[in-house]
């Protein structure tokens, strides 16, 4: 029982494996300030200048392919952390943004998308 107790708290109470809401907060402030700065017209280059200005040290940026890049928060319990979609159009530059959990719908307090 007490062993089941410790592996509990460390996978989601320690913050080493799930981070709270609340721990999440100012990556998610990052994550909102890098959505607000990116621009119609912004290419992959600009994109990767405004990520490694606005970011913290918790945030994630992945590419899926040439059209479509992500910005994560550290991993939250029942996939409640956010993700920055960022979508380039034909020409390679920014042609929409949005924010989604990790399981997919946008969270209440998260913007909604834009598109360019």
């Amino acid at each position: 029982m007490a062993a089941a107790a410790c592996f509990l708290w460390l996978i989601f109470l320690s913050g080493d494996i799930f981070y709270t809401g609340s721990r999440n907060g100012p990556n998610r402030e990052a994550l909102l300030k890098i959505r607000s700065d990116l621009s119609a017209g912004d290419g992959h280059r600009e994109v990767l200048i405004i990520y490694w200005r606005d970011r913290t040290d918790d945030l994630r940026i992945s590419v899926e392919s040439p059209d479509t890049w992500s910005v994560r928060t550290p991993s939250e319990p029942g996939a409640r952390n956010w993700v920055l979609y960022v979508r380039f159009g034909s020409g390679g530059s920014v042609s929409a943004c949005e924010v989604r959990t990790e399981d997919g719908p946008r969270p209440a307090s998260a913007p909604e998308a834009i598109q360019f």
